[in-house]
């Protein structure tokens, strides 16, 4: 289907940025006190994936700066990751979806039934099921004779079965997704939340339910909108013979491979309580590289004060309203 596949500086930096930004995404999450919880935890198993997504791209692009044929074993091994990354992507934001519906439409009874228990299997059994049905990739069932020049190459062109599951994957949990949506929708505009004595003292959690609901419906949307081009065009390219350039296949995977970014983006902007935990792993990574590359300005007072000043001034802007 492709016959070059040659170095893509868009993609490379497009990998560093989730690489980066999901490090101190996970970092993140994993510190602050709001997301020690059920939805916290799937959080950090769709960051997780993303992660691994983005590790295996960047494997890929740092090998092709020089030009030389990939081993096959590595190729498969990149690819079983890809395939596993993306599918655990889909499956742990339809996750994220269910619990928000709950967390919404159901807030007396959200912490008995999405139990951190219950959330921790059902993320271990998504993995589970993705790495056994992305087992032929890793088996090498979906290569040809010829060394590949690329993983994502590879990837493209030769996992009929993978691109098959992934699209089975997007269409069932889409459908999953819009479902939840639309009763939670219809729950927040015919219902009011719960406001006797005995729910008081939840109205900080019901106000972080409900901006963290909406906010990942708009994710969830961009996440689809900005994957299913790329997923729908392989599809329709490995059972067909139509001819479609290889740019356009770059600017479809590299259009969802930024859809990682720009959800990080949206987190930072419009989720307060995160927003402000990230950009103070920012500023911290910031003052240690400063630390490193200018050991003898390290104890400079005026860097330190600057980079804490910065960091209290985002505080304060994106101060959280349940605060």
């Amino acid at each position: 289907m492709w016959s070059d596949h040659s170095f893509d500086p868009a993609r490379m930096i497009l990998c560093l940025c989730v690489v980066w930004m999901n490090m101190l995404a996970y970092m993140t999450i994993y510190r602050l006190s709001e997301f020690q919880s059920t939805f916290g935890t799937l959080l950090k198993a769709h960051t997780m994936a993303d992660l691994m997504f983005g590790l295996c791209c960047l494997v890929d692009s740092f090998r092709l700066i020089g030009k030389q044929h990939i081993d096959i074993r590595m190729c498969n091994t990149l690819s079983y990751g890809l395939n596993i990354a993306l599918g655990i992507s889909i499956i742990t934001l339809t996750c994220i979806s269910w619990d928000r519906f709950y967390a919404q439409t159901y807030p007396r009874n959200y912490r008995s039934i999405m139990t951190r228990r219950k959330v921790f299997v059902f993320v271990v059994m998504s993995y589970i099921t993705c790495a056994i049905c992305f087992l032929p990739s890793l088996l090498g069932f979906e290569v040809d004779d010829h060394p590949p020049k690329s993983c994502v190459t590879h990837w493209q062109d030769y996992s009929s079965l993978s691109f098959s599951v992934l699209l089975l994957l997007m269409i069932g949990n889409l459908t999953i997704t819009a479902t939840c949506s639309f009763f939670t929708i219809k729950k927040s505009v015919n219902d009011e939340l719960p406001s006797d004595k005995s729910h008081q003292c939840r109205t900080c959690t019901c106000d972080f339910d409900k901006r963290s609901g909406k906010i990942f419906l708009g994710v969830t949307v961009m996440f689809y909108t900005m994957w299913f081009p790329f997923i729908t065009l392989m599809f329709i390219l490995i059972f067909t013979d139509v001819s479609v350039s290889i740019m356009l296949i770059n600017i479809f995977f590299n259009l969802g491979l930024g859809s990682s970014v720009i959800k990080l983006a949206v987190y930072v902007k419009w989720l307060p309580v995160f927003g402000s935990g990230f950009m103070g792993s920012c500023f911290k990574m910031a003052n240690k590289c400063y630390d490193c590359c200018f050991p003898e300005r390290a104890a400079d007072i005026l860097v330190t004060d600057r980079i804490n000043n910065n960091l209290a001034r985002f505080n304060s802007r994106f101060e959280p309203a349940w605060a």
